[in-house]
Order: C-alpha cells, then structure tokens, then sequence
C-alpha cells in the first residue's frame, strides 16, 4: 500500500520543476526511503487519497503547496513537498542554485501567482473532489 504513495519520477520532475531545483536521481532515492519509512508509522488519510493523482501536473502544485501549507498541514503532501525541499537544499549543487536565482524581483512576480492560487483555490479543490467522486481511480 504504502509504494503506491511514494514518488514516481514523474511526479518528481514536476516538483524540481515547481521548485527550481536540479533533478537527481540519489536524492529521488534519499527521498523516497524517507518517504517509505514515514509510511510504515503513519496512516494514511482521506485527503492523502484525494490528494494522490494531483501531483503529477505542475499548475497542481501551486495548489497543493498553499492549500498544505495553511490548511492540510499533516498531510503527506506537506510532508513530501518539505522532504523534496528539505533534501535539494542539502545537495551543495542545488544550494547554490537557489542562492544563486534567489532575486528580490522574483517576488513581485510571485504576488500575481499567489493571489490567483488563492482567489482559485476552492474551485480547484471542488473539481479534485468531484473528479475523484466520478473517476474511482483512487484504489490503494
């Protein structure tokens, strides 16, 4: 059951992507390790369920990240979002990237994107909940 919650390559590059990070494929392995031992201790939840099939598009992930970060902050997708940024920034490569592209300009650009993800949001969880009522796909 658990193997089925861990992260798939694909969804991995849509995470380096979101992020900005240099994919690779030791820290893939560092992560889904921590992952699969977190597993075994923790249950998994129905907005874990929900949550699932959401990760493997990027624009998802700017809802995942907001909606994890303010209102789902137990669930496994914060804790894979904070494993994946957790594990990059410890990769010296990676780290000097971020330092690196870090610019205070980004993040006025970032304030547009920000306040649609908010304004969106509820739409956006109302369609992954009714697209997991009418798809079934979610068999653990």
């Amino acid at each position: 059951m658990s193997k089925n919650f861990l992260i798939s390559k694909k969804e991995y590059s849509t995470y380096v992507k979101y992020f900005s990070f240099l994919g690779k494929d030791s820290i893939l392995d560092f992560i889904n390790q921590k992952l699969e031992n977190h597993l075994k201790k923790k249950s998994i939840s129905k907005i874990d369920i929900l949550f699932k099939n959401s990760t493997d598009y990027y624009l998802n992930i700017f809802y995942l990240d907001f909606l994890s970060k303010f209102f789902f902050k137990k669930s496994l997708i914060r804790f894979k979002l904070n494993l994946v940024i957790a594990s990059h920034e410890a990769d010296y490569e990676n780290f000097n990237k971020v330092i690196n592209e870090t610019k205070l300009l980004n993040f006025f650009f970032d304030i547009p994107k920000f306040l649609f993800v908010i304004i969106t949001s509820p739409l956006w969880l109302l369609s992954i909940w009714l697209k997991s009522i009418f798809t079934k796909n979610d068999k653990i």
